[in-house]
């Protein structure tokens, strides 16, 4: 089995990889620091999102998405700054 899940970016159709143990509360931001390949803090704001984006140093939208269970299939749909 597979310790990841290979999802679609509700917002831009992007790829987003999301490791089994980062489930927990299935909050995330699309995005990944270019400077290391992290993944950018899943309950960042808005503000602290669109900067990241703005200024390049993130690869993704930066946008929220959550992970849920659809007909058994692990999906990201969209969701709102928290």
């Amino acid at each position: 089995m597979d310790n990841f899940h290979q999802l679609t970016c509700p917002h831009c159709s992007g790829t987003i990889i999301v490791l089994h143990h980062e489930l927990n509360c299935r909050i995330f931001r699309h995005g990944a620091f270019v400077s290391n390949g992290e993944p950018i803090p899943p309950h960042s704001s808005r503000a602290e999102c669109d900067r990241l984006v703005a200024d390049n140093l993130i690869v993704g939208c930066g946008k929220p998405f959550r992970v849920v269970l659809q007909d058994g299939v692990e999906t990201a749909i969209e969701c709102d700054y928290i």
